[in-house]
């Protein structure tokens, strides 16, 4: 099974030539009318009736996210950067900031607008924007915004191939459900296809290990109850009532991948009985039912993407608990590197990117995976942190000159030199030089946050202090309370709780953006 991966979306990218627009011509100014063009209109229309149909709110169009997105997309045309394409670089032409929420305000937007808001983009699409809604929603992790009740305004811009998204939510809103299909829904995909999806996420990922092997499970069932549970118990039936075997997926919302195709023109009911963090952790039912369509992809005409060789990656020493590797800083120009699991539609993927870029994370390059057996280039966003791997990102970030430059004092120890500058500063670590016992295990959400503000405060500071930096500084929210609020204290943080990579990207931009952000 071909699992190669690139970064940007799977068989989508065909290297076409596109008339690129002058940069003289494009107003890189605040939105000012809701002249809506041909391709715009056509997308609100369809996904107004799909929401209709699926018993969500009505949404519009907004001209600052239209032009936010616009501008967005002719920046990539004449950038073209494949391996940073949400985010921006400063002096290249038509930069008009670093991430969405910088290009929301360029383009006339406030604060509440752009902290509310979420992008997703394609490179090198050849269908309209209607099609790129379709694939997302056929995939695993590209849906959410679509059924999201909570969204109220899109903009959406479809230029030479590239398609840019942005979506705003309303934040006073109580998280409900979502699921998908929606109830009563007909005409469903029997099967999950790359083909017919915009997803890098391997649905099948954490499943290799059980036997499985088939690259084309079922369609692919989510549910995201109003707070995350993993107290949830689902079961999916055909019209027979006979049980259909499904794999569950519980890493921060729920999907459910049957074993098998679906049958086609059959209808299938779930029902899934969760934990409602909302209303007192009370144990309630959802229940709904779909139907397939034939075997054939429906609702539009798909043209087979010609397959496409990954770009090849320069090459690197895996950087591992065993051999380290020195900062690397990429270079905008440098091909993008394939990650086979990288996934552009999570929360963490715009995070992740930049901890690429910056040179704090490198992945692991043409290592072997335990799954598949073959030899891959990995991000592991959801594999936990150590506290080594963790210092090591932290001296990338914070001590980079002296990372690269200090000679390790212990030659077999292969986080020597983090250990080094560890003591130098004062950073409260578990482990030390001499005592190397905690190391290679994992590293709390407390331990975390006290080693980052001892750092910046360039004294050792408590735990409980180390939290309220966090919350102080915007580094996190915390987790949120059975009324969906956020106490932002010290328990709510989830200090004893472990970190993964796909975290602490997320931490370390946040406290990038601190620093960063006038003060």
């Amino acid at each position: 099974m071909n699992k190669i991966l690139l970064i940007i979306i799977t068989g989508l990218l065909t290297f076409s030539v596109f008339m690129v627009p002058n940069l003289q011509d494009i107003q890189m100014v605040e939105a000012s009318n809701d002249d809506f063009n041909e391709d715009q209109q056509k997308f609100l229309e369809y996904l107004n009736e799909f929401r209709k149909d699926a018993g969500l709110n009505e949404i519009t169009l907004n001209p600052i996210l239209n032009k936010a997105a616009e501008n967005h997309a002719y920046y990539f045309i004449n950038n073209w950067d494949l391996s940073n394409l949400y985010g921006e670089i400063e002096g290249n032409e038509g930069f008009t900031g670093k991430d969405v929420y910088d290009r929301i305000i360029a383009a006339g937007g406030d604060v509440d607008l752009a902290s509310r808001s979420f992008d997703k983009m394609i490179a090198n699409f050849s269908y309209d924007s209607v099609e790129a809604v379709k694939r997302f929603l056929n995939g695993a992790w590209g849906r959410y915004e679509f059924i999201d009740p909570r969204t109220e305004e899109i903009g959406v811009a479809l230029i030479s191939g590239v398609w840019v998204f942005i979506a705003a939510v309303n934040p006073d809103m109580e998280p409900d459900i979502m699921y998908y299909p929606y109830d009563g829904q007909e005409d469903v995909v029997p099967y999950y296809s790359a083909l017919y999806s915009l997803s890098q996420w391997d649905p099948l990922e954490n499943f290799y290990d059980e036997g499985f092997v088939d690259n084309t499970p079922g369609f692919i069932i989510s549910f995201t109850p109003p707070t995350y549970t993993e107290n949830i118990k689902a079961i999916i039936v055909n019209s027979k009532g006979e049980e259909i075997p499904f794999y569950e997926d519980k890493l921060y919302t729920i999907q459910f991948l049957p074993k098998e195709h679906l049958e086609p023109l059959e209808t299938y009911t779930v029902s899934v009985d969760y934990e409602d963090g909302l209303d007192g952790n009370k144990i309630k039912n959802k229940t709904w039912s779909f139907t397939t369509g034939d075997k054939t992809y429906s609702g539009s005409i798909i043209k087979k993407p010609e397959p496409v060789e990954p770009q090849p990656s320069e090459p690197t020493v895996p950087n591992d608990p065993v051999q380290p590797t020195e900062p690397v800083q990429p270079q905008p120009t440098q091909k993008p590197i394939t990650y086979v699991d990288f996934n552009q539609n999570e929360y963490w993927a715009e995070n992740m990117l930049w901890a690429i870029d910056y040179g704090l994370i490198q992945g692991y390059k043409d290592v072997e995976n335990p799954k598949t057996g073959v030899f891959e280039n990995l991000l592991k966003p959801y594999n936990v942190l150590t506290e080594a791997q963790f210092l090591t990102i932290l001296c990338r970030y914070k001590y980079s000159h002296e990372f690269a430059t200090t000679v390790r004092k212990e030659v077999d120890f292969w986080a020597s030199v983090q250990y080094q500058l560890a003591e130098k500063y004062n950073l409260p670590t578990n482990s030390s030089l001499t005592d190397k016992s905690y190391a290679d295990k994992p590293i709390t959400r407390g331990k975390m946050a006290q080693i980052l503000a001892s750092a910046h405060f360039q004294k050792e500071v408590s735990e409980e202090d180390a939290v309220q930096f966090m919350y102080d500084a915007f580094l996190s929210n915390g987790y949120p309370a059975e009324d969906g609020s956020f106490p932002r204290t010290y328990e709510s943080f989830g200090a004893d709780k472990n970190l993964a990579r796909a975290h602490i990207v997320t931490f370390m931009k946040n406290y990038h953006n601190y620093l960063e952000s006038p003060k």
